[in-house]
């Protein structure tokens, strides 16, 4: 450094002097470890004068050593999951679908035999295969979750209420549950995978934590920017 220094000296051009460069240092025991060094001009009395600051920065490498290693483990996760993800759906889309006609191969050529409650069961059993159907379709989707770019559409949120409801229907039976609908739900912008997940876990957040014999879900809306005690606030 004394040499880039000469030459400051002689040009005015600054390579070390007022900035921070890092550098590999040497300890007495030999040893070599990453550090800044911070070369700062003083001038007293007409006289010129350099001072250097070195410090040792190993452990701030050694953490950047571990986000770049952990930074390259959750690509590779990622990547798998979006592997696993497409595996997945594949395969299950088929035996699903078969499920769904064979149903309805019931439906047709052993209607008389079913009875009002065997109809009914069977109907259920082709909405659920076709919903598992659905679901598979968009696990793709959803393990990139974070990463894709949101598929921004109109989403009519009643609508979506309605399939999650219709989804959760065995588990609303179960637990004698019922989901209720307050008021007329706005049409938002919004991507539509996600805004359905929202209001699947609400429901059944709704339900799981929910003491009481007759457990009620209510869902509703507040007219647009209003909070529950009428003040103004910020939609998000």
């Amino acid at each position: 450094h004394d040499a880039y220094l000469s030459q400051y000296l002689r040009s005015g051009k600054r390579k070390v002097a007022g900035k921070v460069r890092t550098v590999e240092a040497l300890r007495r025991d030999g040893t070599v470890f990453p550090a800044e060094l911070r070369v700062s001009e003083i001038v007293v009395d007409g006289n010129r004068f350099f001072d250097g600051l070195v410090r040792d920065i190993s452990e701030r490498h050694e953490m950047e050593k571990k986000v770049t290693e952990y930074t390259a483990a959750l690509e590779r996760s990622n990547q798998n999951l979006d592997e696993f993800a497409y595996i997945a759906s594949h395969d299950l889309k088929e035996p699903l679908r078969g499920i769904a006609n064979h149903v309805t191969f019931l439906q047709e050529d052993y209607e008389d035999a079913l009875g009002e409650d065997g109809k009914r069961r069977v109907e259920r059993l082709r909405e659920l295969a076709l919903r598992a159907d659905k679901l598979t379709s968009e696990l793709l989707q959803w393990s990139r979750l974070g990463r894709a770019a949101l598929e921004m559409d109109a989403v009519d949120l009643n609508r979506i209420v309605e399939e999650a409801t219709e989804s959760l229907a065995d588990m609303i039976d179960e637990e004698s549950a019922e989901v209720i609908l307050s008021s007329e739900l706005p049409i938002v912008n919004g991507d539509r995978s996600r805004l359905s997940s929202v209001f699947m876990n609400l429901i059944v957040n709704g339900i799981k934590y929910n003491d009481s014999e007759n457990k009620q879900i209510e869902i509703g809306a507040l007219p647009h920017g209003l909070s529950p005690k009428g003040r103004r606030c910020e939609v998000l």
